[in-house]
């Protein structure tokens, strides 16, 4: 789980997850089936809550991460290299395509200022008066 949605991300780091998923995605793609004793492949079941069935799927082999070292140094070498170690440390631009660019909120109109919500704002207990 790369990217999971109830977390929040910058779009950056989102953009990494994602290109990270689909590394591992490749990268285990091709797995062999796991086999039993006398060679046949194993199964296991599934149930399907969408279609409220029961399915089954091969057993695949462990993921193996034995290409992470190696993604790990071509990072390293990538960005400790001069000009590059000077972009971990300017101010970050927001290219056109990042969604906080389109709308600070979801909200299809602007908000009201918050202190006409705050007046407007009722309560479900009234308070007593004190007079």
């Amino acid at each position: 789980m790369y990217a999971p949605k109830r977390s929040a991300f910058s779009y950056e780091s989102y953009k990494c997850r994602c290109y990270l998923a689909a590394i591992d995605y490749t990268m285990h793609l091709e797995r062999d089936p796991v086999r039993d004793n006398n060679g046949n492949k194993v199964h296991k079941r599934k149930f399907s809550k969408g279609s409220n069935n029961w399915t089954s799927a091969e057993v695949k082999v462990p993921k193996t991460y034995s290409y992470i070292p190696k993604l790990m140094m071509a990072i390293v070498n990538e960005y400790c290299g001069g000009y590059q170690l000077y972009l971990l440390r300017a101010p970050t631009v927001l290219s056109e395509k990042d969604p906080r660019n389109i709308a600070s909120t979801i909200a299809p109109k602007e908000p009201p200022p918050t202190s006409v919500l705050v007046q407007s704002l009722k309560h479900r207990i009234k308070k007593k008066d004190t007079n």
